[in-house]
């Protein structure tokens, strides 16, 4: 098998630990109160990281899980930042206090994100597994606005809370975000008892022109992930990129995903391994790994995505396709063209 050339890496997204307080209906990592025995130790993270480094300067999501109850977290943010990396991290909030937000900064991490789910304070602690979740959450908000570290709101949409849509991008722009990220559901992990509850291909498209309305109504920036089609939405309606949020899947082409153990996927919701640090560097995986340039030859795809006009700057979400019918190069289940 001849591979092509590996493209750029944009943005790693790794999952320090997936250790995490609350037990939330979506999560795809399954977290757990404690941490499993078989998580990079805080050299390989420093391997990792120098390794990735050298590829380029990257953004690096460090994520979990709860990647606060890491002990070496702030070590391993000081050094990707140290080595150039842009460094964000994605906290529940629990741990997030005025304390916590000067020390995050000290070690050189960019913003945060905090997710919110719902409007309604009970509705979002259902959600999340854990009582008290909105308060502890917004309580985050105000320390990372008051210590200066800008955050973004992530939501995931489901039926559940669709019609919530306006009211969450008004609290998100309330509490002060720099940008709104919304999340399409992806049945995988814990989420795999919300099977039913994602939105099907009409809904879909219908809430992509919602969440846009609604970030341009409060002045928010805005972001749209696993729901790809968002590319074809925004061009069917005349709106730039920018203005729509659209990404494309980015999964194995500029985005990719570091498991707590050390196995490199395209994405979280994808399990499918390309292979594992503790074997081989990230970036000899990145450039050589088969399953990657599958993923990356959408043109070879024997289904309606690789068939479709919009292959290219769509390309469908390979998980969501993996978890309706076990194959990752499937066609898209919540897409109208597939």
């Amino acid at each position: 098998m001849v591979l092509p050339t590996a493209p750029s890496l944009r943005v790693l997204a790794w999952e320090l630990t997936r250790a995490c307080p609350l037990a939330c209906a979506h999560c795809r990592a399954e977290a757990q109160p404690q941490a499993g025995p078989d998580e990079l130790d805080t050299a390989a993270c420093r391997a990792v990281i120098d390794d990735v480094a050298a590829m380029g300067r990257s953004l690096l999501i460090l994520t979990g899980g709860e990647p606060m109850l890491r002990p070496d977290f702030l070590d391993v943010a000081r050094h990707a930042s140290g080595r150039g990396l842009m460094v964000v991290a994605a906290p529940c909030g629990k741990f997030v206090d005025a304390t916590a937000v000067a020390a995050m900064r000290g070690a050189g991490i960019h913003a945060i994100s905090l997710s919110i789910d719902a409007a309604q304070a009970e509705d979002h602690d259902r959600f999340r597994g854990w009582p008290g979740a909105f308060a502890m959450v917004t309580a985050a908000a105000a320390a990372a606005r008051a210590g200066g570290l800008p955050f973004q709101v992530n939501t995931t949409v489901h039926r559940g809370n669709v019609d919530q849509l306006p009211a969450l991008a008004a609290l998100a722009a309330y509490l002060g975000a720099a940008k709104w990220d919304v999340f399409f559901l992806v049945p995988t992990g814990r989420g795999r008892g919300l099977a039913g509850r994602e939105l099907d291909a009409q809904q879909t498209d219908g809430a992509l022109r919602q969440v846009r309305a609604a970030a341009a109504a409060n002045g928010l920036r805005l972001k749209v992930t696993c729901a790809p089609q968002s590319v074809r939405v925004a061009a069917e309606d005349g709106v730039s990129v920018d203005e729509s949020g659209a990404t494309g899947c980015l999964g194995g082409r500029s985005f990719a995903f570091l498991s707590a153990s050390g196995q490199v996927q395209i994405c979280g919701f994808l399990d499918t391994p390309a292979g594992s640090v503790r074997e081989r560097p990230f970036s000899a995986i990145w450039r050589d790994s088969p399953f990657l340039a599958a993923i990356r030859d959408r043109a070879a795809w024997n289904s309606g995505c690789g068939a479709c006009d919009h292959r290219e700057t769509c390309g469908g979400c390979r998980a969501r396709a993996n978890a309706a019918s076990g194959d990752p190069l499937a066609a898209e289940p919540s897409c109208p063209c597939a």
